[in-house]
């Protein structure tokens, strides 16, 4: 189908590759935590978005200058490294505020700016991209000719059990949260969470390359 073979086999591989917690997997989680079932969705939109534009810039052959130009990958991931450590940071002191009461006061991110923040978190993570070079060939028939056309339609489904799989993440985790979120205390406690959760993954990547 569409110049690919063992499609079965990638499917198998897609969802047990999708199942494995990620990147952004903890994000999502830690955004669904934090501020409910809305703002997960949208952080699911938004990383599914990059991981079109990721797809879609490696069929072309564009994401092959990171293979030729490694300092390029390095950069990109430091950005994206940086990236979650500010968030993390915007989490617990830009978007936080106490009342007189001393009852924690929340914020919320506009819609527009939660679909952006996971669909940067998305593209500054270049260990995708490489994933796709290395991976998805594997299952293209190089006798159909179809090059480009069979690339998309696999990153396309990789694509559907991914945003499968963190829709129901999302959901998930907001729903448990939503139960215990009453208390302005385990609110907070969400929050703290989530920013110490996106600054460790941002500390980690950084480790990592250091």
């Amino acid at each position: 189908m569409f110049g690919t073979h063992h499609l079965l086999t990638f499917l198998i591989a897609s969802v047990a590759l999708n199942l494995i917690p990620g990147q952004d997997i903890l994000y999502i989680i830690g955004r669904s935590l934090s501020q409910g079932r809305r703002a997960g969705i949208l952080s699911v939109l938004g990383i599914g978005s990059g991981c079109i534009i990721h797809i879609t810039l490696t069929a072309a052959g564009l994401y092959s200058l990171l293979l030729l130009w490694p300092a390029a990958f390095t950069i990109i991931t430091f950005a994206g490294a940086l990236y979650l450590i500010v968030l993390g940071i915007m989490v617990w002191i830009g978007r936080r505020s106490s009342d007189f009461s001393g009852t924690a006061v929340t914020a919320p991110d506009s819609d527009w700016e939660i679909y952006r923040q996971g669909l940067f978190t998305n593209l500054l993570n270049p260990k995708l991209a490489l994933f796709f070079i290395a991976f998805l060939p594997q299952f293209i028939d190089p006798a159909t000719s179809l090059g480009p056309v069979s690339f998309m339609f696999l990153g396309f489904v990789f694509f559907c059990t991914g945003t499968v799989w963190c829709m129901f993440i999302a959901i998930f985790a907001a729903s448990v949260a939503d139960t215990l979120r009453t208390k302005p205390r385990v609110q907070a406690g969400f929050d703290l969470f989530t920013a110490v959760l996106f600054v460790c993954l941002g500390i980690t990547i950084l480790a990592g390359h250091v």
